[in-house]
């Protein structure tokens, strides 16, 4: 076998060839190269999602450009907190496909793009208030989250429940830690026909502890928290096993009873007509810890890997 040896310069010039990659345009101060992977099943025009957590990028600055330069419509949004999702449609593609694109953005304010194809919530955006419990209202207490009594209904904090629920360092990261306690937080930018995702990470200890998460679905014409007029036990449920270690949760089906047929529906993805929102109830026996809780909308996560690069600033 003859193996070919290639001088060290060729590399290196190619490398330089790639970061001598001309700039776009010098109004926008920062790039970062992309490449999507596609999957197996990615379905017609996919939308391809990026997270930036740049909480100085502009908004409106946003710019995607494709593997010859084109510039691809785009929309950018911003999650509860400062990380920004930017989405584009990736029209026909092949599946296993690799393609190069170049994200373009800067501090400053740019002329608004408002594509009509991409939705205001991207796969990715976590759609749960103080999703890590780092804020605090004006009396100390966790921020957009409430124990409760049952049903998704709010009762005040007070000195017992406030010691029952602290935001502790625990394996590297800040956790919320819980003792023999329900929460309640409310969300209400749900979609009728959309599929969601809940997930989390819980460690829940080994001796007789619990821990779960319901998400209890409601219509969008009545106030939060109420029953649901047609479909009772309309709910996303999960929990984790009492073992003292980490373990992940996802689910995105729920259940629910056809007050009409009066039969059980199970496994369904696709939420009920007339559904807008819905009480997320964190329930805990004994000590457990939560970290990574995320409800996300993920009707258009298609089978795609979006890979990013490392941001570099235009050399002006």
């Amino acid at each position: 076998m003859v193996y070919k040896l290639y001088p060290i310069w060729l590399f290196l010039a190619a490398f330089a060839a790639a970061a001598a990659e001309p700039w776009w345009d010098n109004a926008w101060q920062y790039r970062l190269p992309l490449t999507v992977i596609v999957g197996l099943d990615p379905g017609e025009n996919p939308l391809a999602v990026v997270k930036v957590e740049r909480p100085d990028a502009d908004l409106s600055s946003f710019r995607v450009l494709d593997g010859s330069g084109r510039e691809i419509s785009c929309a950018a949004r911003q999650e509860d907190g400062d990380c920004r999702f930017v989405a584009w449609r990736l029209g026909e593609v092949q599946i296993l496909q690799k393609l190069p694109f170049v994200l373009y953005f800067s501090r400053e304010p740019k002329p608004v793009l408002a594509p009509a194809d991409i939705p205001q919530i991207l796969p990715g955006m976590n759609l749960l208030p103080n999703c890590d419990f780092s804020r605090r209202d004006q009396a100390g207490d966790l921020a957009d989250w409430s124990p409760t009594s049952g049903y998704g209904v709010k009762v005040p904090w007070n000195p017992e429940t406030r010691a029952r629920v602290q935001v502790v360092e625990k394996d590297g990261g800040q956790v919320l830690s819980l003792s023999d306690i329900s929460l309640v937080g409310y969300v209400t930018t749900l979609q009728e026909g959309h599929q969601y995702e809940l997930s989390y990470q819980a460690c829940a200890e080994a001796n007789g502890g619990s821990f779960g998460v319901t998400a209890w679905m409601q219509d969008k014409d009545r106030p939060i928290p109420h029953y649901a007029k047609r479909y009772g036990n309309y709910k996303i449920q999960s929990s984790v096993p009492a073992t003292g270690a980490w373990n992940k949760c996802s689910a995105s089906t729920f259940v629910y009873f056809d007050r009409a047929s009066e039969k059980m529906m199970l496994n369904n993805k696709k939420l009920l007509p007339n559904t807008g929102g819905a009480y997320i109830n964190l329930y805990c026996k004994g000590q457990s810890f939560l970290r990574d809780f995320r409800l996300q909308d993920v009707t258009e996560a298609a089978g795609l890997i979006v890979r990013p690069g490392e941001i570099e600033e235009c050399p002006r």
